[in-house]
């Protein structure tokens, strides 16, 4: 697996199967799902922002669906990558309800949502999906 495609996951738990998950029908401020970050960020953002201890099992995640970088290339079997704040806006400006994002719908047009770097919408959402996923 080349650098550029190295992710990890933080789980608590240990993962035996990986599941769909159905998102909620309203939205709100975090998908479900697998969460995934860009090598070591997610756990240098942990240490150096809150007072979190990283604990658990770690995850080597290889994403399988190949990722686009415009929104007119959605499809549910891509990987959405948002990687400028022009791409954030444009994001949030597709799918915000009410100041939440409406997750049902992305989920309809992607296969998921890569946030790299990290971006800090709101006080309420962090993403990094660099989504949470050595």
């Amino acid at each position: 697996m080349e650098s550029k495609d190295r992710y990890i996951h933080l789980s608590k738990k240990k993962i035996i199967k990986l599941l769909d998950k159905e998102q909620n029908k309203t939205p709100s401020e975090q998908p479900k799902g697998l969460w995934f970050a860009k090598e070591k960020k997610w756990i240098n953002f942990i240490d150096k922002n809150t007072s979190k201890e990283v604990t658990g099992n770690i995850y080597l995640v290889k994403l399988n669906f190949p990722v686009v970088k415009k929104m007119k290339e959605e499809d549910k079997n891509k990987i959405l990558k948002i990687g400028t704040q022009k791409a954030l806006d444009k994001f949030i400006e597709k799918y915000n309800v009410n100041h939440k994002i409406d997750w049902m719908k992305v989920s309809e047009n992607n296969a998921g949502v890569l946030f790299e770097p990290f971006f800090i919408i709101n006080k309420c959402i962090l993403i990094n999906i660099s989504g949470i996923q050595l």
